[in-house]
């Protein structure tokens, strides 16, 4: 016969924290709880429904970025504990309990040093910066804009060329949708040589360099956002001598910090679409 303390743990695990539990220990107030019952959401729907500021808030900065990044599911806030004397409860899981000690200080570190000022890396400060906790200083975002100036378009990763290309004569050969093609080579040619984004004859080499100079120019703007549940960086600025005949008049250049590379840069479309669209979230200027 199954063990009726298992089946209920199993059951528990399942389900993940009600949303009475999850009131109780971060003390929402009775208009937050009010809002739940009336929607009679789940306790992850409705947490989902806070703004970021609201979320951190009550798991605490380290815990909400691990959670946005996905190191850990929702479900996993809440664990099983048992009592030789209670018996079977439910407690709160620490950091260390989500991901582990070395895990859980890094995101502490994090979190803690970046309040301090103290010094972060390019990669770590693009983190910080998601938690909206402080501005950035300029020295601060100088090493992100060198930081993303020097990695740029990473060509060993392999993007379709899609049909916009098929038919275009690249290196001596002609380029079918098919093909896979570096991604800063599948950009330029899509908005420097397809679109006319840029200036007629700007090679691929001058296409890299005017992304560089615009990156670290002290006239771009600078944002962080999450596409897809991605962290990223942007940056946006009048085109200026970099303009085409096809030129929307704006930059728009963005870069991933999974990958370590930049996934854009065009000036093809309405920044305002670019920001607005409903795949962006978290969306926090760090440089106007």
């Amino acid at each position: 016969m199954d063990d009726p303390r298992a089946l209920r743990a199993g059951a528990l695990r399942e389900s993940g924290p009600s949303f009475e539990e999850i009131a109780k220990k971060y003390k929402m107030s009775p208009d937050q709880i009010a809002r739940y019952r009336a929607s009679n959401m789940t306790g992850e729907a409705y947490f989902r429904t806070l703004s970021a500021e609201d979320q951190r808030k009550l798991l605490g900065p380290a815990k909400w970025l691990a959670w946005k990044e996905g190191k850990f599911g929702f479900e996993q806030l809440v664990k099983n504990t048992y009592s030789s004397v209670w018996g079977e409860g439910k407690g709160v899981a620490s950091l260390k309990d989500l991901l582990g000690e070395q895990d859980a200080n890094y995101y502490l570190r994090l979190a803690q040093n970046g309040l301090a000022k103290m010094n972060l890396n390019a990669e770590e400060l693009i983190k910080f910066a998601s938690l909206d906790l402080r501005p950035l200083t300029n020295k601060e975002i100088g090493k992100v804009t060198s930081f993303v100036a020097e990695r740029g378009f990473n060509d060993n990763l392999l993007e379709k060329a899609g049909g916009r290309l098929t038919g275009l004569e690249w290196e001596g050969n002609t380029i079918r949708g098919s093909n896979m093609m570096g991604t800063g080579v599948v950009h330029y040619l899509r908005h420097v040589i397809a679109g006319n984004e840029w200036p007629a004859g700007t090679t691929l080499e001058e296409y890299y360099d005017s992304i560089s100079q615009v990156v670290q120019d002290k006239q771009t703007k600078v944002f962080i956002s999450r596409y897809s549940g991605e962290l990223q960086v942007g940056f946006t600025r009048e085109a200026g001598k970099y303009a085409g005949t096809k030129s929307s008049g704006l930059f728009f250049i963005e870069f991933r910090l999974s990958t370590g590379s930049l996934v854009t840069a065009n000036q093809a479309k309405i920044f305002d679409d670019i920001i607005n669209a409903v795949e962006r979230s978290d969306l926090k200027w760090i440089k106007k």
